[in-house]
């Protein structure tokens, strides 16, 4: 079903008119928008009115004609004293002088009392001065959500914004910036995975991931360089991107063990990624290990989670031994075998803080050691930490952000071994 706010061509004017409608069914949420916005109240006397793509008296025009005339893409405004135009962009170019033009214009007309707020989402903010103010698309979000709880409206206007994200960059249009803030991993019992939301929420993700300076401090992430070019698994149930632990931007990342993120059908999985087609070199590092020096490497990360991750209720720390096949180049991976353990098999109960239940069995890391050091076939090994988002409560909020990054810290003496750093 079309969204009620997908009522103009342009994605500017959708954004406005989600805002401008939303604005127009509640009052008070107008009012506290224009107090927000400017610090300044709305007049009291009069009857504060919203419009789109016009000046306050003049008749609605064409989405091309308001155009082609330079008109605001929205109007606040209180009799014919007092008057907010508002100036929307998401890709395209601001200037201070446009926003003066709006101002000019309101004066011509007889307004005295004259704001001009700016909202982009992309690019430096405009030099504001006097009369100017300048927001984000992201803080529009931010501030909808949080008055979500006394205004259905504002749920709406914060919600259409996800939407609207998802459609913008699934086209190619919003290629910077972005018009949300990361609040969580929405999935769980009663909201099951879909690739749509799981795409925006690991392209949040991920950003958030690369403002994070301890992962380069500890494990000396490139949190410059690029992921995925594009994010894909519409038809596989899970989404991923990585983050790189070389500067070897000559080749593809599955040559060296890289930092994966995924959203999984029922867990968020954080992991230090051995795929197949990494360099000899790493593989024999921890084929030097042998069986019990792999274990004692596991044990070790395992403590690392337990302590790392304490305020994470519901984590598992786990190795994952996944051996699979690709029928063609572009289609989804077949699974031939897979054997995946909790890393708490390896710890006796006086080493956990958490689920002291788990039953000692050495015997599935000793496995997964040997599948992976005598592979035949396409062989990837994981370490790292799963998230249920039915159990870790971590997940449906920004928080999960920091969980992720402290599991991929506590993979550090795996990390430094398959790189030979040394302790």
């Amino acid at each position: 079903m079309r969204s009620l706010f997908d009522q103009y061509k342009t994605p500017e004017n959708r954004l406005t008119h989600a805002l401008a409608s939303c604005l127009a069914e509640d009052t008070m949420l107008l009012r506290r928008f224009v107090k927000w916005t400017t610090g300044r109240r709305a007049p009291r006397t009069g009857q504060i009115e919203v419009i789109e793509q016009q000046l306050p008296g003049d008749p609605e025009v064409a989405e091309d004609e308001a155009e082609r005339r330079g008109l605001p893409d929205m109007c606040i405004s209180v009799g014919d004293e007092w008057c907010l135009a508002v100036e929307s962009k998401v890709m395209a170019r601001l200037t201070v002088a446009q926003l003066r033009r709006h101002e000019g214009t309101l004066r011509r007309r007889g307004f005295a009392d004259i704001s001009v707020l700016a909202i982009t989402a992309r690019g430096k903010a405009p030099r504001v001065a006097d009369g100017l103010y300048h927001k984000r698309w992201t803080d529009i979000y931010k501030w909808g959500r949080e008055h979500q709880a006394t205004s259905a409206w504002a749920g709406r206007l914060a919600e259409y914004l996800e939407v609207a994200e998802m459609q913008m960059a699934s086209s190619g249009y919003l290629t910077e910036g972005t018009l949300t803030e990361f609040s969580g991993v929405p999935f769980g019992p009663k909201h099951p995975y879909n690739y749509p939301e799981a795409k925006r929420a690991l392209v949040l993700v991920t950003r958030e991931l690369r403002k994070r300076k301890a992962l380069a401090r500890e494990l000396r992430a490139d949190l410059k360089a690029k992921g995925r070019p594009a994010i894909t698994g519409e038809s596989g149930g899970h989404v991923w991107d990585f983050l790189r632990l070389d500067d070897r931007a000559d080749h593809g990342f599955t040559k060296s063990p890289h930092l994966t993120v995924s959203l999984r059908q029922n867990e968020v999985w954080a992991m230090l990624c051995l795929s197949n087609a990494m360099e000899g070199i790493y593989r024999s590092r921890v084929r030097a290990l042998g069986a019990q020096g792999f274990a004692d490497l596991l044990r070790e990360v395992g403590r690392r989670c337990e302590k790392l991750l304490r305020q994470a209720k519901g984590f598992q720390p786990r190795v994952e031994v996944l051996q699979r096949r690709y029928p063609t180049q572009r289609s989804e991976a077949i699974v031939d075998g897979r054997i995946e353990a909790d890393l708490r098999t390896l710890l006796e109960p006086a080493e956990r803080r958490s689920n002291s239940a788990i039953r000692v069995q050495p015997l599935w890391v000793e496995t997964a050691y040997n599948i992976f050091v005598r592979r035949r076939g396409n062989v990837q090994l994981g370490i790292g930490v799963g998230f249920p988002y039915a159990h870790c409560s971590a997940v449906h909020s920004p928080e999960v952000v920091d969980q992720i990054a402290a599991a991929w810290i506590a993979c550090r003496p795996a990390v430094d071994l398959v790189f030979g750093r040394g302790s």
